[in-house]
């Protein structure tokens, strides 16, 4: 982990920020938690390999994803957003 923190306090580049914060997430007890209960989850069905690779792929794409896309939003700043509850939806004044 230490070796993840020395290369994150070093980058410059937004994305490598971004994977280097996801795979610090990855990593950290609630997911390892998680992934090995989907494990289960998808090993289930064992008579048909094919389809236990291709769902283990798809989640593991789907983890790596969300995992690199929601540092890099926070990184960019996503309290710069608009939000529904900030702003006046219907466009009339109070």
């Amino acid at each position: 982990m230490d070796f993840l923190t020395n290369l994150l306090d070093s980058s410059s580049v937004p994305m490598v920020t971004a994977l280097l914060l996801g795979l610090m997430m990855a990593i950290s007890p609630c997911p390892l938690a998680t992934n090995i209960t989907a494990i289960g989850f998808i090993s289930k069905d064992l008579e048909n390999r094919n389809r236990v690779f291709f769902n283990g792929l798809f989640y593991t794409l789907g983890r790596a994803v969300t995992y690199t896309l929601i540092p890099l939003l926070i990184f960019l700043g996503a309290d710069q957003f608009k939000f529904s509850g900030s702003s006046n939806v219907t466009g009339r004044k109070s």
